[in-house]
């Protein structure tokens, strides 16, 4: 403490990062930020399904992490957008467990 009474801050006292996680039914599972995110090619070959198919699957599900810039005009043209999907491991389970119970006639 200063001679004013302020507290002194001790320069050596190491900032720890915050972690984020949420306890589910008595078990400790890490929040979609910290989980392992697979790119649709990762997917599409363990699956032995093509990426087309697999970037259909999961472009327009919740949870699915979008990088890059979307489509545009540029004069009287339209450019094509360039995005990279990163799906979560647990938006990855959802997806193939809804498809798991899908019935196919």
């Amino acid at each position: 403490m200063s001679s004013s009474g302020v507290p002194l801050e001790n320069p050596i006292t190491p900032v720890l990062p915050e972690v984020h996680v949420v306890a589910v039914e008595d078990r400790i599972r890490p929040t979609p930020t910290l989980e392992r995110h697979y790119t649709i090619p990762q997917i599409a070959e363990r699956w032995g399904m093509a990426t087309s198919t697999v970037r259909r699957m999961f472009e327009e599900e919740e949870g699915v992490l979008r990088v890059g810039l979307p489509s545009r005009r540029v004069g009287r043209k339209l450019k094509r957008s360039y995005v990279t999907l990163y799906i979560p491991e647990s938006v990855l389970n959802r997806v193939h467990s809804r498809m798991s119970r899908k019935r196919i006639n």
